[in-house]
């Protein structure tokens, strides 16, 4: 005979073995994909007529029903053990990080991690010559430094820089 636990306790059990903050979601759909066995009280059909006194409609009765099934759940215990003795985290992802620009939907790819680069080879001196070969500079310097942000295009970065190169260059720095 299978020993029948709720939702919430094998959600509980989920967290603590896999310590994934997802873990509901992962139950559900081991659940729906047959791994984990579940049964559910049945939904009374048709819905006594006395439900719809006071202004309540199908649709708050069905979604109410639904709810209060869902929350009485029980998950077979012994599948839910047979799944996560097989169940393996997936590894974490190396997060690409986000740099933000504060406008919706606009990339930052990093126009003020450069400029800040710009300035500090300024003031050390490490200025070169031409306005291209300092954004090729940086622009190296940026795929090394921060290898899985976004990089913006050679000649986007030129008219980041160009006018502060320009004023370098005016006092001969």
């Amino acid at each position: 005979m299978s020993d029948w636990i709720t939702i919430t306790a094998a959600v509980a059990i989920v967290e603590t073995r896999t310590r994934l903050s997802n873990a509901r979601e992962v139950l559900l759909d081991a659940i729906e994909e047959g791994h984990v066995d579940s049964k559910s009280p049945p939904l009374p059909d048709p819905l006594p007529i006395e439900l719809f006194a006071g202004g309540i409609t199908w649709v708050d009765i069905e979604f109410d029903t639904r709810i209060a099934a869902a929350t009485q759940t029980m998950v077979d215990r012994d599948s839910l053990e047979r799944w996560l003795a097989g169940f393996s985290v997936p590894p974490a992802s190396k997060a690409t990080p986000r740099i933000e620009t504060g406008l919706p939907g606009r990339k930052e790819k990093g126009r003020a991690i450069i400029v800040r680069e710009f300035e500090r080879r300024r003031d050390a001196g490490e200025t070169l010559g031409t306005l291209a070969g300092e954004v090729r500079a940086i622009l190296n310097w940026f795929a090394d430094a921060h290898p899985d942000a976004d990089r913006p295009q050679p000649g986007s970065t030129e008219n980041l820089l160009r006018e502060a190169y320009r004023q370098t260059i005016k006092s001969g720095i």
